[in-house]
């Protein structure tokens, strides 16, 4: 019986628990961010992180691939940067070392791993990033959006203008700033106490709508 019990375990080891399965790569990010736009850096940063069920596992070697056409990745071609396979542990703040990168362009790239042993992973999941604007000629057509600022003569400043007919025409112009929103209608009956913004999708209620302190004759702030 003791026999019998030996090998059934045995058994069950090497087909299951002794399997080690391949490290999964996960939360890839360049420059810190997750697909982000508006890069503005020519050698970006990339960054992921790995998920093992071995224990005393890690990565011992990488390989990462980037182009600008997402068919490429398919037969895992790095048109635009291939690593080949590079001996490091390092999985953070990875430079890009490969063709220059265009401003407004998309670039699409992935990773593969090694472990302790020598053993591959598959290929992550696709990740992007899309570059900004590089250089000064990029920005020749760009114009403000409707924006009219008055001149400083025109200008009134508390505790140093009076009112009444003292102050002549300054009180009937005031720059102009534009109103960008969108209209929605909600279906249902809802009271709205508190709202949350999301663009692309990071959460911009807590960290760009902010109001500091502004010269409100200068400046517009987000209401």
């Amino acid at each position: 019986m003791r026999v019998i019990l030996l090998i059934y375990f045995a058994i069950t080891f090497n087909l299951g628990f002794g399997q080690e399965k391949p490290i999964i790569i996960k939360n890839m990010k360049c420059d810190n961010f997750q697909d982000p736009i508006g890069i503005g850096l020519r050698q970006p940063v990339l960054s992921w992180q790995l998920k093992a069920d071995a224990y005393n596992q890690k990565q011992s070697s990488y390989r990462i691939v980037v182009t600008d056409n997402p068919n490429d990745l398919s037969e895992d071609k790095g048109i635009i940067w291939d690593s080949k396979k590079v001996s490091s542990d390092k999985n953070i703040q990875i430079k890009y070392k490969g063709k220059s990168l265009l401003s407004f362009h998309k670039y699409y790239w992935k990773v593969m791993v090694w472990d302790v042993s020598g053993k591959s992973s598959i290929w992550s999941e696709t990740a992007t990033w899309q570059m900004g604007l590089l250089t000064s000629d990029d920005w020749c057509n760009a114009r403000w959006i409707g924006y009219e600022d008055l001149p400083d003569s025109m200008r009134v400043f508390p505790g140093i203008h009076f009112g009444g007919n003292e102050l002549g025409r300054k009180c009937l112009q005031r720059s102009v700033i534009p109103l960008l929103r969108k209209e929605f209608k909600i279906k249902k009956s809802s009271l709205m106490s508190w709202s949350e913004i999301f663009q692309n999708p990071r959460d911009l209620t807590h960290e760009s709508i902010k109001t500091g302190t502004v010269n409100i004759n200068r400046r517009g702030t987000i209401n």
